[in-house]
């Protein structure tokens, strides 16, 4: 499962990176925003 391999640090820089720097600082870095990286990657990188 792709989700066990995945930390925190490595959701928040993945959607930094998906919504660009400028708009990163609005990200609001909580466990529904962990939730939803995990949840967008699952979608987006199926294993």
């Amino acid at each position: 499962e792709i989700t066990k391999l995945i930390d925190k640090e490595t959701i928040i820089k993945l959607l930094k990176k998906s919504f660009g720097e400028e708009k990163a600082h609005l990200i609001p870095i909580n466990d529904a925003a962990i939730q939803a990286g995990i949840d967008f990657i699952k979608e987006n990188y199926p294993q």
